[in-house]
């Protein structure tokens, strides 16, 4: 469907959940854009799944340019039962905003992977750290973009846009993303020879650990 967001172009919006081999909720997209519709398709997505019992979740942010901050907690309040921060937010006039994570409950209790690569950009990359850092999850792939800081346009008077960073953002641990990117915590190299043997090693490198992990 299609996304607007600011004053970037529209463009389509992709959602995806389906079960894979191994009884896994599989879930994918390419923004963090649509509002309440995404929100509503993931939380049905979640809450199917955490009644049917599956073996786990695999988040892919694989490719996802990022978008609404609201989102990002949304989505994160489905795996846990804490109001815990996934980071903060420090205004060029030294404000402070403290992203906390409100719980929906019932919360998804079975293992979650998030998958990222290159192109998993800004708020894509507060979810995975986020999830990372809170313990949440385990984190796949490749290292993200490193493109985090909130930012805002504002029209040039010959009629072009001048797009500029409004904050600092920290993650949970204190850390800035900014320049530096999630670091997976199963760094998956992606040459010729492993592309050869399987399609997507990323993908299956997170079923296999959802599959060893300990039931709940």
């Amino acid at each position: 469907y299609p996304g607007k967001f600011g004053n970037l172009p529209e463009f389509q919006v992709n959602f995806e959940a389906k079960v894979i081999p191994g009884d896994i909720g599989y879930i994918a997209f390419n923004s963090f854009l649509g509002g309440p519709r995404m929100a509503k398709q993931y939380e049905d997505a979640v809450k199917a799944w955490q009644k049917e019992g599956k073996a786990g979740l695999i988040i892919d942010l694989r490719g996802n340019r990022g978008g609404l901050m609201l989102l990002v907690n949304a989505m994160c309040g489905w795996l846990t039962d804490e109001r815990e921060s996934i980071g903060t937010m420090t205004l060029t006039g030294g404000n402070h905003i403290n992203m906390v994570l409100n719980p929906r409950l019932p919360r998804f209790e079975k293992p979650v992977a998030v998958l990222t690569d290159a192109c998993s950009i800004s708020a894509a990359e507060v979810m995975a750290r986020g999830i990372k850092d809170l313990g949440l999850g385990r984190v796949f792939g490749r290292k993200s973009a490193g493109l985090v800081l909130p930012s805002t346009v504002v029209r040039l008077p010959n009629g072009d846009g001048f797009q500029y960073a409004i904050s600092s953002w920290d993650s949970a641990s204190g850390e800035s993303l900014e320049g530096i990117g999630v670091i997976p915590d199963e760094e998956i190299l992606l040459d010729r020879e492993t592309l050869a043997e399987n399609v997507d090693p990323v993908l299956s490198a997170a079923v296999k650990w959802i599959k060893t992990q300990p039931e709940k």
